[in-house]
């Protein structure tokens, strides 16, 4: 009958009078599975010969001179042993035997993390360049607006004035009608006239739409070749990854986040609205914090707090409308129905020495009629 051992004690023993007794039991594996919640791998392939004398022999070997071994599977790592072990490779110490699987768990992680952000940046794109094509079927009926505009001018002296749909033959085709929606309010030359205006708008749109798909499109194949080969990247080269694609917080957001004394508000497409609570806050909000580029909202003829639509370049006009409700809230106006709210670049926002503190000149701004609201 194998000994019983108190494995509290076992702490105030050295390690290897605690190998050893374990190695002089009758039942050695017995004494590692109580010993262990879970067997050790290397302990199972001992295990697997069912040769006591051998688990003993190995047993001893790692008392009296315990030598490093990784387990590889595929020239993946998988855990240390202290003895020989099915497809073990041998290491120069067990420093070096952690140091390899702790720097293979790292370089997986950051892969993961990598491929992450890319496979997150892809989809992005694709979905930009799906929108690129709608705008760019739009684009290309610059032809039509043409066509339309040199038909007016055709057919102008038989136009009447207020007309508002006007019916051609087609020259092209002359068993085809073709429709022109006029605006009654002006004469048939100006009609042709705007219709130039959208031709010539429209062909510009083109070219910039289609130089823009291409661009995108070349990236997207970049990121997809780059996702292919991660797998083969050194640690240096992964690192260097990183810093392009898994960055800290920006640059405005580290910013955001040191203003805590601002309200800080996500519209529901997780845009950021920073809203000052008082005139210092103001002041600070307006001329400290934002960006040139970000948008300034005040209520027209009520007292209110500045509020500013943090913009990333992706903005919306639901973004824009959710974050002027959220600027009436936030003022004297807030209990009407309806609340006139200004809104404009930051960076054509200014401030006098002839005005109080918190109080500012707008231009360029455009006026939205809302009700107050705040997510």
């Amino acid at each position: 009958m194998g000994k019983e051992y108190c494995f509290d004690k076992f702490e105030s023993l050295s390690a290897k009078k605690t190998l050893r007794d374990i190695v002089n039991d009758e039942s050695p594996i017995k004494v590692l599975e109580k010993r262990f919640k879970k067997l050790p791998e290397w302990i199972k392939q001992m295990e697997e010969t069912g040769d006591k004398g051998k688990i003993k022999k190995s047993l001893l070997k790692i008392v009296n001179e315990p030598e490093p071994y990784i387990s590889l599977k595929n020239n993946v790592p998988l855990f240390i042993s202290p003895v020989a072990v099915k497809a073990g490779n041998k290491k120069a110490s067990f420093s070096a035997a952690v140091l390899e699987l702790y720097e293979y768990e790292i370089r997986e992680e950051r892969k993961k993390r990598i491929k992450k952000v890319i496979s997150k940046r892809i989809s992005s794109m694709e979905k930009t360049v799906r929108k690129l094509k709608e705008q760019l079927e739009i684009a290309i009926s610059s032809k039509e607006f043409r066509k339309k505009g040199e038909l007016i001018l055709v057919y102008l002296g038989g136009i009447r004035k207020g007309e508002n749909l006007l019916k051609v033959k087609d020259p092209y085709d002359s068993n085809k009608t073709i429709e022109i929606k006029m605006d009654a309010s002006k004469s048939a030359a100006k009609n042709a006239d705007d219709y130039f205006k959208k031709c010539r708008k429209a062909e510009r749109s083109l070219k910039v739409i289609e130089k823009r798909k291409t661009i995108i499109k070349k990236e997207i194949e970049r990121l997809e070749r780059l996702a292919m080969t991660i797998q083969d990247l050194s640690l240096e080269e992964l690192s260097r990854l990183e810093k392009e694609f898994v960055v800290g917080k920006s640059k405005k957001q580290k910013q955001i986040q040191e203003k805590k004394e601002f309200r800080i508000l996500l519209t529901k497409n997780g845009k950021t609205v920073l809203v000052g609570r008082n005139k210092a806050e103001n002041e600070r909000l307006t001329f400290k914090v934002a960006k040139g580029k970000d948008i300034f909202f005040h209520v027209r003829e009520a007292p209110g707090s500045h509020t500013i639509l943090v913009n990333d370049g992706k903005l919306t006009k639901e973004d824009i409308i959710e974050a002027a409700r959220i600027a009436a809230n936030f003022s004297k106006a807030k209990h009407s129905k309806i609340v006139p709210v200004s809104y404009t670049e930051k960076r054509y926002v200014r401030k006098s020495k002839k005005l109080a503190l918190g109080e500012v000149l707008m231009s360029r701004e455009k006026t939205l009629f809302v009700e107050p609201f705040v997510p």
